[in-house]
C-alpha cells in the first residue's frame, strides 16, 4: 500500500528582512483559496473507515508468528499428530505445521514444515480456517492457518519428536488440537466448553 502524502500549505514571508530589504510579495495564486476560504469550512479530508480497518489488521497481523498447520487423515479416518518438542505446547500432540519463513508463500512454509516434522509431501491441501492465536505464559502471538491435505510418503518423526495416526474423537487432547479438528469437520465440540477449555490452558483462539 503506498504511504498517504501529507498535504503541504506555502507560507508566506511575515516580516521583512533586518537589513530594510523588503521581502517579495506573495503570488497571489499560491496563498488561492486559503484566504478566501470560509472559516467555518473544514479543509481534513473524511476518514475512509474501509482503510482504518485494513490497516488495523495488518497491523496486528504483522505483530504475529505466521503460521501454517494442518490436518491430514489416512483412509481409516485417522489424524497425522506431532509430539511437540518446544514453544508454549510442549509436550502435547498437536497437527504437523509451523512458522512461515520471510519470502515464503503460506503453503509453501506448510510444506516445508511439513516435510521436516513428518517427511511426508502433501496433496490436495485446501484452506479451513485462520486464528489469532494467544497463549498468555510465554507471551506468545500467532496468526495460524489451518489447511486440510493428503499426507504422501514414509512417515518419520524429526529428531526429539514423534508421530502417530490417531482417532480425531479421541479424548485428553490440548484444547487448541480439539478446536482445529472441530473446524476441520473431525469431531465435534461444544463451543462454549471449549473457550474454557483454552482459558484454562492460557490460551484463546480467535476464528477470522
Amino acid at each position: 500500500m503506498e504511504r498517504p502524502r501529507l498535504a503541504t500549505v506555502p507560507v508566506a514571508l511575515a516580516e521583512p528582512l533586518a537589513n530594510g530589504i523588503a521581502a517579495a510579495k506573495p503570488d497571489a495564486s499560491v496563498l488561492h483559496g486559503a484566504a478566501d476560504r470560509p472559516p467555518d469550512e473544514d479543509s481534513t479530508p473524511d476518514a475512509d473507515p474501509d482503510a482504518e480497518e485494513d490497516l488495523a489488521l495488518a497491523l496486528s497481523e504483522r505483530s504475529r508468528r505466521l503460521t501454517a498447520i494442518v490436518a491430514c487423515t489416512d483412509d481409516a479416518g485417522r489424524v497425522l499428530l506431532v509430539k511437540q518438542i518446544g514453544g508454549p505446547y510442549t509436550g502435547a500432540w498437536l497437527l504437523p505445521g509451523g512458522g512461515v519463513d520471510a519470502g515464503e508463500s503460506i503453503e509453501e512454509g506448510l510444506r516445508r514444515e511439513m516435510r521436516e516434522e513428518t517427511g511426508l509431501e502433501l496433496d490436495d491441501v485446501t484452506s479451513v480456517a485462520t486464528y489469532e492465536v494467544d497463549e498468555s505464559t510465554q507471551d506468545f502471538r500467532a496468526l495460524v492457518h489451518l489447511f486440510r491435505a493428503k499426507a504422501r510418503g514414509q512417515a518419520r518423526a524429526e529428531d526429539g519428536s514423534a508421530i502417530r495416526w490417531a482417532s480425531p474423537t479421541e479424548a485428553g487432547y490440548h484444547p487448541a488440537l480439539r478446536r482445529e479438528l472441530a473446524d476441520a469437520g473431525l469431531r465435534v465440540e461444544d463451543d462454549a466448553a471449549l473457550v474454557q477449555a483454552l482459558r484454562a490452558t492460557n490460551v484463546t483462539m480467535r476464528r477470522g
